[in-house]
C-alpha cells in the first residue's frame, strides 16, 4: 500500500545498497509490481521445498497459458470468438454454476500439516481439454474434433470451404477463425541447420515456454526423437512437438521441488476385504437442491406440540411465506419411543409420494439438522458476537455448499465428501460401490480416501475418443509414455494425480458412450430438468454388468449425486417452491 499512495519502493540488498523503483506518482505500478516481486517472502525459496506445495493448474488457466505462449492470432478480427460452452466443458466450473468457488478439473486442497489430498474425481472435461488443445494446433480454431472454435453459423455452412475444413490436412488454416503462430528462434538461425540440434533447440525452447523449463529428462527425449523423425518438413516436426508437450504432467502442474517424492504426500489405501459378489444390488440417489431450499415451507409443525404452540409460532414467524393447515398434508410423528417437539407435521401438499412412503415406513425425514464447523451460540450467530465477521462466515451460499460436501466440520478427515467417505464404508464392509456424479462441478461430496469406488461424471458435454487423428503411427502410445513419466518428472506427487485420473477418464470415456449408446429405457419419465436426470439413472443402473471395476467386479452399490438447481428463491418463494416440488 506503501509504494501505491508514493509511487516509489526502494530496494535494499544484502550489500546494503539502495534501488528506487517507481516515479513518485500514486499508484505508479512498477512500484507496486517491484514491492510485490522483491518482498523477502516472494523470494524465500521454503514453499518450493515444501513437498505439499503445489497444484493442478486450473483448465482454463492451461488453455489461456497455452494461447499466449504460442502467440495465439485470429484470422479477421481482434475479437477471438470461443465457444460459449468452453469452461463448463473443459472443467472450470466457475463458468457453471454463478455463486460457486472455483473448482478445479482436477486439484487439491489443504489437509492440515502438510497433507496434500486429492479432491476432485475423473471426467470426461479432461479429455476434452486435450481434445480442443490437439485440435487447435492441427486445424487451429475451428470446431474440429471438438475444437474450441464456435460452430459454423447457417450462412457460413453454404460456404464449402468451410464445411470440408475439418476434412483437411492438418497444417491448413486459412478458413479457421485464428492459429497459433509460434515460430521457434532455432528455425530462424544457420546455428541450428543440423536436424539434431535444431530438435534439441526447438524442444528446450517449447519446454521453458509450456512446463517454465520442469519437462524431464525422458520425457524431452522422445519428444526430442518425434521431432526429429517428423524432419523436413520443420512445421509438421513443431506440431508434433507441440502435441506431445501438452500431456506431459509438467504441463498440467505447479511444482519445481526436483526432490519432491510421492512418499510426502497423502496415498489412496485398498480394502483387501473378500467381495460379497452376490449380494442384492442397492443404490441411494442423493438430491442437492441447489440455492438453498426453504425447508420450512417443506415440513412444518402442525398440532399437538408439547412445549407450546409451534404452528402459531411458525406462523407468527414466517408472515406472508407462511403456509397454513389446509396447505399441507398432515403426517404423525408418533409418540412411543420417539423425542419430537410435535406429535404432527405437515408436509407440501404438492408430495403426496413422499406422504405415501413416510406412512408405509419407508421414508425417514430430518428437520433441523446441518453442518456448523465452529460453536455457535444463538447471538453469535445472528452477528452479535465479539468477532461478527467470524460468525456470519457459516452464511454464504458456497460455504455452506461446501460444508455440506464435506460433512467434516472438525476437518478428521480433509479433502474428503460424505459421498466418498461413505463409498469407502461399502468397500470396506466387500461390497463392490460406484460414485456417479451428475453435477457440472467436479464435487468434494464424491471423495473419498480409497481407490475402490469408480467414479463417473454424466454432465456437460460428452467428449468422442482420446486424439481421433494422430499426426503419426504409434502417437497414442507415445503420448501415453510422456502421461505416465511422473517418477522422473519434478512434481512426482502431482503428476501422478494427473496421470492416474486421465489414465481412469479414458476408461470411463468408453463407459459412458455404452451408457448412451447401447442401454435402452423404455420407461417414460417428465420433461424437465429432474425427470431427465432420473431417467439417465436408470440407464446407469440398467447398464451396471458394463461398469466392472479396474479388478473386473460389477458395482453392487451405487451412490448417485444429483444437483436440482432453481431453489434460490429471493422472492415468490411459495410459487416457486410448488413448481419445482410440482
Amino acid at each position: 500500500s506503501e509504494a501505491f499512495t508514493t509511487g516509489y519502493h526502494y530496494y535494499r540488498d544484502m550489500a546494503g545498497m539502495a534501488t528506487r523503483f517507481g516515479t513518485g506518482v500514486y499508484g505508479d505500478l512498477s512500484a507496486v509490481i517491484s514491492a510485490i516481486i522483491l518482498d523477502d517472502e516472494s523470494r524465500s525459496v521454503i514453499l518450493d521445498h515444501d513437498p505439499s506445495y503445489g497444484r493442478l493448474e486450473d483448465p482454463l488457466l492451461r488453455v489461456v497459458r497455452f494461447l499466449r505462449a504460442m502467440e495465439f492470432q485470429p484470422m479477421q478480427t481482434q475479437i477471438v470468438a470461443f465457444d460459449e460452452g468452453l469452461s463448463c466443458e473443459i472443467g472450470q466450473t466457475l463458468s457453471c454454476v454463478p455463486g460457486t468457488t472455483l473448482g478445479l478439473l482436477l486439484g487439491q486442497e489443504e489437509g492440515g500439516d502438510g497433507e496434500v489430498v486429492r479432491v476432485s474425481n475423473n471426467t470426461p472435461q479432461m479429455i476434452v481439454l486435450l481434445n480442443g488443445l490437439l485440435s487447435l494446433i492441427k486445424w487451429g480454431l475451428t470446431e474440429c474434433y471438438e475444437g474450441f472454435g464456435l460452430p459454423l453459423t447457417s450462412q457460413e455452412k453454404q460456404d464449402e470451404a468451410l464445411t470440408s475444413i475439418c476434412s483437411s490436412p492438418e497444417g491448413y488454416f486459412e478458413k479457421s477463425r485464428g492459429q497459433i503462430t509460434f515460430q521457434p528462434q532455432a528455425l530462424g538461425t544457420s546455428s541450428f541447420s543440423d536436424p539434431d540440434l535444431q530438435a534439441t533447440a526447438v524442444v528446450n525452447e517449447l519446454a521453458i515456454l509450456l512446463t517454465a523449463g520442469r519437462l524431464s529428462e525422458k520425457s524431452r527425449q522422445i519428444i526430442i526423437s518425434a521431432y526429429q523423425k517428423a524432419m523436413p518438413d520443420t512445421e509438421a516436426a513443431l506440431r508434433a512437438a507441440q502435441q506431445l508437450l501438452i500431456v506431459t504432467p509438467e504441463f498440467h502442474t505447479i511444482h519445481w521441488d526436483p526432490n519432491m517424492s510421492v512418499d510426502n504426500v497423502s496415498q489412496q489405501t485398498s480394502f483387501s476385504s473378500s467381495v460379497r459378489k452376490n449380494e442384492p444390488y442397492k443404490a441411494v440417489i442423493v438430491l442437492l437442491f441447489q440455492g438453498g431450499m426453504d425447508s420450512f415451507n417443506l415440513l412444518v409443525p402442525y398440532s399437538r406440540c408439547f412445549v407450546k404452540d409451534m404452528h402459531r409460532e411458525y406462523i407468527s414467524a414466517r408472515r406472508s411465506l407462511a403456509l397454513t393447515r389446509q396447505d399441507l398434508m398432515m403426517i404423525s410423528a408418533g409418540t412411543s419411543g420417539v423425542t419430537s417437539v410435535c406429535e404432527n407435521f405437515g408436509l407440501h401438499a404438492k408430495l403426496p409420494f413422499f406422504k405415501s412412503l413416510y406412512d408405509d415406513k419407508q421414508c425417514l425425514m430430518l428437520a433441523n439438522t446441518g453442518v456448523i464447523f465452529t460453536e455457535q451460540e444463538k447471538l453469535q450467530f445472528f452477528g452479535h458476537g465479539a468477532d461478527e465477521e467470524k460468525d456470519l462466515e457459516v452464511l454464504p451460499h458456497h460455504v455452506m455448499k461446501q460444508s455440506l460436501q464435506h460433512m467434516d466440520p472438525y476437518r478428521v478427515v480433509p479433502g474428503t465428501g460424505v459421498l466418498g467417505r461413505l463409498a469407502d464404508a461399502v468397500a470396506e464392509r466387500g461390497y463392490v460401490p460406484s460414485l456417479i456424479s451428475l453435477s457440472q462441478q467436479n464435487d468434494v461430496m464424491l471423495v473419498g480416501k480409497t481407490n475402490e469406488a469408480r467414479v463417473l461424471n454424466l454432465s456437460g458435454r460428452l467428449p468422442s475418443n482420446f486424439n481421433q487423428n494422430p499426426s503419426f503411427e504409434g502417437m497414442n502410445n507415445v503420448l501415453a509414455t510422456l502421461r505416465d513419466d511422473t517418477k522422473s518428472s519434478s512434481n512426482e506427487a502431482f503428476g501422478n494425480m494427473w496421470s492416474e485420473s486421465f489414465r481412469e477418464s479414458l476408461d470411463n470415456v468408453d463407459v459412458i458412450d455404452n451408457i448412451f449408446s447401447n442401454t435402452i429405457i423404455t420407461t417414460s419419465f417428465p420433461d424437465t430438468d429432474l425427470g431427465q436426470h432420473l431417467r439417465l439413472i436408470s440407464q446407469v443402473m440398467k447398464n451396471r454388468a458394463a461398469r466392472r471395476n479396474d479388478k473386473g467386479h460389477v458395482p453392487n452399490r451405487d451412490i448417485f449425486f444429483v444437483p436440482w438447481s432453481g431453489f434460490d428463491s429471493h422472492e415468490n418463494m411459495i410459487d416457486n417452491l410448488n413448481e419445482k416440488f410440482g
